[in-house]
């Protein structure tokens, strides 16, 4: 909540040749950072929030060392963790932009889980680990299949048109290609074309230098 760190911080990355030169010559990784950099804001507002959820309902009379449902704060609109909603949303669009965003999906997720364990532990709930499982379980299988749904929504340009790389490929090799699922296997064909590309991909680059070199 620090303004001074705040401005510094936008005063670093200003400077910083990574953000510096790959922003000038077009290349992705700044667009990956910007997402990832997002989602990772937006879980630590997640963190905050439901902190401030649980605080509020112990200043009600919630005692947290009940069993089950009596010794947690109810489910209401605003229980609804919005903000690990939307660092799904924001890794799936960092995954339309470069699929290494992926492995991003399973690290904010156990630290979603570590975070919600470590609350519990310090309300004082008999069993934080087990409870922060059941409890959070459904919500990270909901960042989750918004993590795939905003990655689809990446393709938008690709499903609504019928020009795009195999965009018809059941229809082009004789198959039945029936609507939303028809698509949807033919951009699992276009997947699996762009996996063997570049796990193929052994020749050396011009440019190419080892971290070694780097500096």
């Amino acid at each position: 909540r620090s303004t001074v760190l705040g401005a510094a911080a936008g005063l670093l990355t200003a400077l910083d040749g990574f953000h510096l030169v790959l922003s000038r010559t077009a290349i992705l990784d700044i667009f990956v950072l910007f997402f990832v950099v997002a989602a990772f804001a937006a879980l630590v507002l997640d963190r905050d929030a439901r902190r401030t959820r649980w605080l509020k309902a112990i200043e009600k009379g919630l005692d947290p060392t009940r069993r089950g449902k009596a010794g947690r704060p109810g489910l209401t609109w605003g229980g609804v963790p919005w903000w690990r909603l939307a660092c799904g949303v924001l890794l799936g669009l960092g995954c339309g932009v470069k699929w290494s965003v992926i492995f991003f999906v399973p690290v904010f997720m156990l630290l979603a889980y570590l975070w919600e364990a470590g609350l519990r532990r310090t309300v004082g709930v008999a069993h934080p680990w087990r409870d922060a499982l059941l409890d959070e379980a459904g919500w990270l299988a909901a960042m989750g299949a918004l993590v795939v749904l905003a990655y689809l929504f990446t393709w938008t340009g690709w499903f609504v048109t019928d020009t795009g790389w195999k965009r018809h490929f059941l229809r082009a090799s004789g198959q039945a290609e029936p609507p939303i699922i028809g698509p949807l296997i033919n951009l699992w064909y276009y997947h699996q074309d762009v996996w063997r590309f570049h796990v193929g991909l052994e020749s050396p680059h011009v440019y190419q230098s080892w971290p070694i070199q780097w500096l």
